[in-house]
């Protein structure tokens, strides 16, 4: 006999709500009936008193249907019922503060936000979106590292999409304008350019070039490049770059390391190193990740990366979106694995392979675990359309 779900007392729904402890179990909860919806969208405490905690993403593939994406619970190895509506084909170019950004070919930029909580659960279980338009980020004519022909022919179209490497939002642009700056690692030289939402009318460039990722970290500024070098900058002055670390000397042989840079659940700046390989048909794969703290202490050694084989009982989530640090164990339960890596396949180089470079780094053991349980014909549809990191942050809160 099927369950009357929606004719629960309150009172039982209200108390299952205040158990959830994560944004993707109270995208499950509405998504179950038009009553545990409303119930949902009427709690705007519950919203705020996950948004003190780092949230654990969900992560976005091509769904079956044209033109949506699957949400996959890495907590619970499922897809939610509930499905992304959004009209585009190829790879999100980064994903930061709950929102996906695409490079579009005549250089402009778009920013959407999945409306993962609000949306017309009577209609159908698809989530809408919110949108916004950014200028080009530098003049077509003017680009010095226009695309080779012989990527353009091995990869068509879907190379412009990777113009734009990494992006970072500091501040939602619709819930906080103010304090939103946008910053974009673009180009075939990797340069950084940021737009203050309500201020800058045209994109700026910061000086230097070869970078790998960027972080707002306890109000700085600060960027990593090919090297593991450190630097921080102001975006009043962008013409300024200041040194904080020198380069990272590794020994390891590998093709290509790509950098990130996260703050860990206790408020510590860490560097991931990811050493990837390729072979003659660009498949690609990783054949281990390095972790760094920074070490801070001013009076002895100084400003200085450190390798740590410990994440804490934390769990970093790394790709093409800004990098994500969760506590794995403690007041929420998230049931990720503690002292892991769970990375995504990204973009290594404009030459970036296509593949499923995907799965769990054990920081402790050196091992490798392949955690996401798809079958064949879901793998076979992220080759043109790579899974991307998003926290499910809700558009209003």
């Amino acid at each position: 006999m099927e369950q009357d779900w929606a004719s629960l007392p309150k009172h039982l729904l209200d108390l299952t709500l205040g158990k959830l402890g994560s944004f993707t179990d109270y995208i499950q909860f509405g998504a179950v009936c038009i009553r545990w919806h409303s119930i949902l969208i009427d709690n705007p405490n519950k919203q705020n008193e996950l948004m003190r905690h780092h949230q654990v993403p969900v992560l976005l593939f091509p769904g079956k249907e044209e033109d949506t994406w699957s949400i996959y619970n890495i907590t619970n190895n499922k897809f939610l019922e509930l499905k992304l509506s959004l009209s585009y084909k190829r790879r999100f170019s980064g994903s930061s503060e709950g929102w996906l950004v695409i490079g579009n070919k005549d250089h402009t930029v778009t920013l959407h936000k999945p409306d993962f909580i609000d949306y017309k659960v009577e209609n159908s279980q698809l989530a809408n979106y919110e949108s916004i338009d950014l200028p080009c980020l530098f003049d077509p004519p003017d680009e010095e590292d226009d695309l080779d022909p012989e990527i353009l022919e091995y990869f068509g179209e879907e190379a412009y999409d990777y113009r734009i490497a990494k992006a970072l939002i500091t501040a939602d642009p619709l819930i906080n304008p103010d304090n939103c700056t946008i910053f974009m690692i673009f180009g075939g030289y990797n340069e950084i350019a940021f737009r203050r939402y309500k201020k800058d009318t045209e994109w700026v460039r910061i000086a230097d070039r070869h970078y790998d990722d960027i972080i707002h970290y306890k109000n700085n500024f600060y960027a990593v490049d090919y090297s593991g070098r450190l630097v921080s900058f102001n975006i009043d002055d962008p013409s300024t770059i200041k040194l904080v670390t020198p380069k990272i000397l590794n020994l390891t042989s590998v093709a290509h390391v790509k950098r990130y840079l996260v703050e860990s659940c206790t408020g510590e700046l860490l560097q991931v190193e990811r050493f990837v390989r390729m072979d003659e048909d660009l498949k690609r794969w990783t054949t281990i990740f390095k972790v760094y703290g920074l070490n801070m202490d001013f009076d002895h050694e100084g400003i200085r990366w450190i390798e740590t084989k410990s994440l804490g009982g934390a769990a970093l989530f790394v790709g093409d979106n800004s990098s994500i640090s969760v506590l794995a164990s403690g007041g929420f339960q998230w049931n990720c694995q503690p002292n892991c890596i769970y990375f995504t396949h990204d973009d290594v180089s404009i030459n970036a392979s296509k593949g499923s470079d995907m799965g769990i780094y054990n920081v402790e053991t050196g091992s490798f675990e392949l955690h996401f349980a798809m079958d064949p014909t879901t793998f076979s549809r992220i080759f043109d359309r790579p899974p991307i990191w998003v926290v499910p942050i809700p558009n209003k809160y």
